[in-house]
């Protein structure tokens, strides 16, 4: 007959996807049934087979040995598996703007569930455009590099600024009526418009 059962942790914490064994002892070793039913108090935090506890989310699960009628417990502690940044990527690598006008970056960080979602924006001249959350004013014609960070990942977009174009709305020019006599010249000058 089982007079005891004994477990090599009563407590354990374990990141997500982790596994644990826990090593069953039971007294006295020449119990007539010394086999051991393992079981979870919430398999969507942590599960066992046969002493191996693997840690599914993060939560609180108590883990129990059972040998005939007697029983021992490990409680569990699941914690979050921190997810590191590993890239970061803009959906534009390099663009072409007009002075004045105003271009949006989005910046994904790889993987999606990484823990610091954290982007900041850099502008390599503020005196030809202007970053901020993504959103890039241009200034003057120029070129100029848009840097997305996140951790220790980068992504940069090169965006060239052009000189807006400016459509001719009128020509002045300096006489708008002559009177000449035959030999004479006049000079006419005409002034664009803006």
């Amino acid at each position: 007959r089982v007079e005891e059962i004994t477990l090599s942790h009563s407590t354990a914490t374990l990141m997500a996807g982790e596994a644990l064994t826990l090593q069953a002892t039971v007294a006295p070793s020449y119990a007539t049934d010394p086999s051991v039913v393992w079981s979870t108090s919430d398999p969507s935090v942590a599960i066992v087979v046969r002493g191996v506890v693997t840690a599914v989310s993060p939560g609180i699960a108590t883990i129990t040995a059972k040998a005939g009628d007697k029983e021992a417990t490990c409680v569990v502690t699941v914690e979050k598996r921190y997810v590191e940044v590993m890239g970061l990527i803009l959906d534009q690598t390099s663009a072409t703007v007009t002075a004045g006008d105003v271009l949006t970056l989005t910046a994904t960080v790889v993987p999606s569930d990484a823990d610091d979602q954290t982007v900041t924006w850099e502008t390599s001249d503020a005196t030809l455009a202007t970053v901020d959350g993504g959103v890039v004013q241009a200034l003057v014609p120029g070129t100029v590099t848009i840097t997305a960070k996140s951790g220790e990942r980068q992504a940069t977009c090169v965006v060239k600024i052009q000189k807006a174009y400016v459509p001719v709305t009128d020509i002045i020019l300096n006489h708008t009526e002559l009177v000449l006599e035959v030999g004479q010249s006049v000079t006419l000058s005409g002034t664009v418009v803006p």
